[in-house]
């Protein structure tokens, strides 16, 4: 079995009933999840997890199907499918010229994304496009292309009630408690938008996972037979109603002409990306993890986009993301690091009538024996649909915000004179960055990138979610050391003295 293009694999699926890729797909993301578990090896949990993301875009592809074709796919088909997608020896899914015609398109796009943002470089110390040059991305192109298909296969944390899970949705309530502190209009737009208790609203998540589990056909519920819930669980929202138009609410129907439908969804993305960049396409489950069988039944496909998707299915019905970024913020300063550097983190004082780019300071300092850490908060570096960074274009956008982050926490090191011991730069964004900086960090590291700016290693990005998963068992300290040029992540081992998630611990989520 072999395709030239996506396409050509679209194609080949509508001759199969598009419904039957849902109960194929579904099951085995169910079964992929229930095999698993703590005593698994980290390479069998990639394998896994990879096998888990490769059949969600398969049924998304399939959504172009036909519901009324008589030819079900077989189990067998299917494997046979994601072997297809996953075979990185084989990937006849890619333009064999890919690496040398991108690296051109990458250095040309960076020029332009300069020019474009004229008043914003022009008082850098250093301009991207002088030292990324057209060889020197292409000598890093392989490493470009294995970014990719780690992403494609790995997006996102492998286990559902693992608690880096489980964190995904206490940091959403925790970060929703702080905006509508910040805007006291926030639940009261939030509710009349979801039509639920913002707190019922966010027990459905186990709710859902429950309740999908139990039923006959995992991941499959049918709202005309009874759901029974306990008194005590009722009290705390747990009802069929409130289950109801929580699953309503973030679904979607599948093969149909409707314009929301997945079917449309996928249609518009792939045709809005070049062909080469389909194989890389987005996870619509994580905007919309239900399907609508109609009739009152709804489909579960994977318990982990459900997980994942607690931030991107709750901000559709903030009244506004512009306060965001000062949330964002006061969830460092106020929640993570008083537990993770307790007295030992300040937050930078901003320049009064700041005149220039070079006048612009970093968010927190933090204090350690050994290191300082620099930390720049940009929320708008990433998006939810990390996608968008896998294409020329985005590529070179994205290396020049994380460079003007970067730009930034230098002329933080220079006016705070830091040059007693190493500074950590480290670049935290909202959403998830799935280590893309590391094709930049790999870059950088062969040119004269860190002389420059005065900086002792090359800028670390990390998503908050990211972050704190890697160091719920490691102090920050101990991560810090790990983090040092003379170091490997491996050489050090955890210190089993991390948070553990404690500055989470008032958000409870019954399972």
């Amino acid at each position: 079995m072999e395709f030239k293009s996506i396409k050509e694999l679209r194609e080949y699926l509508r001759r199969y009933n598009s419904n039957s890729f849902v109960e194929v797909c579904t099951s085995v993301c169910w079964q992929e999840w229930q095999n698993g578990g703590p005593r698994i090896s980290r390479l069998g949990r990639v394998k896994k997890n990879s096998r888990r993301n490769y059949a969600l875009r398969l049924i998304l592809l399939a959504s172009a199907g036909n519901p009324y074709r008589n030819q079900a796919i077989t189990f067998q088909e299917f494997e046979s499918l994601i072997d297809v997608l996953s075979n990185f020896a084989n990937h006849t899914i890619s333009d064999k010229t890919l690496l040398d015609t991108e690296a051109e398109y990458i250095f040309n796009d960076l020029h332009t994304w300069e020019r474009e943002n004229y008043k914003t470089v022009r008082n850098w110390k250093l301009l991207l496009s002088d030292i990324f040059t057209k060889e020197l991305i292409r000598k890093n192109g392989g490493h470009l292309f294995l970014q990719r298909q780690a992403l494609f296969q790995n997006s996102g944390f492998w286990i559902p009630l693992a608690l880096v899970q489980l964190a995904r949705v206490q940091r959403t309530m925790k970060v929703f408690e702080i905006l509508n502190s910040i805007d006291l209009n926030t639940i009261n737009f939030f509710e009349s938008s979801t039509k639920l208790n913002h707190e019922f609203y966010f027990v459905q998540f186990m709710s859902s996972i429950g309740c999908f589990l139990k039923t006959r056909f995992r991941g499959v519920l049918d709202f005309k037979k009874s759901i029974d819930f306990d008194d005590e669980l009722k009290s705390k929202g747990y009802t069929e109603e409130n289950l109801r138009i929580f699953v309503r609410l973030n679904s979607r129907v599948f093969s149909s002409s409707d314009r929301d439908s997945f079917r449309n969804i996928v249609t518009e993305r792939l045709n809005n990306t070049s062909e080469v960049y389909h194989p890389f396409f987005y996870n619509s489950f994580l905007d919309y993890p239900f399907i609508d069988l109609g009739q009152d039944k709804y489909c579960l496909p994977d318990a982990c986009s459900l997980m994942e998707s607690s931030w991107n299915i709750t901000c559709k019905h903030l009244p506004s993301n512009k306060i965001l970024d000062q949330a964002f913020e006061q969830y460092l300063a106020n929640v993570l690091l008083p537990i993770i550097a307790p007295n030992c983190f300040e937050k930078i004082r901003e320049v009064e009538n700041p005149q220039s780019s070079d006048d612009k300071r970093a968010d927190f300092l933090i204090t350690l024996p050994n290191v300082y850490i620099i930390i720049e908060c940009k929320n708008s570096l990433m998006s939810s649909d990390t996608s968008v960074c896998f294409n020329p274009k985005g590529l070179a956008s994205l290396w020049g915000r994380i460079h003007g982050a970067t730009e930034q926490i230098s002329s933080t090191i220079k006016a705070l004179k830091l040059e007693d011991k190493p500074v950590i730069p480290l670049i935290l964004t909202f959403y998830d960055a799935l280590l893309a900086s590391n094709v930049f960090e790999s870059i950088v590291k062969s040119t004269d990138y860190c002389d420059h700016l005065n900086l002792s290693m090359p800028p670390i990005v990390r998503s908050l979610h990211e972050f704190e998963d890697r160091i719920y068992d490691r102090s920050l300290e101990n991560w810090a050391e790990s983090m040092l040029p003379k170091q490997s992540d491996s050489s050090i081992k955890p210190d089993n003295q991390g948070h553990n998630y404690r500055h989470l611990k008032d958000i409870i989520i019954d399972i």
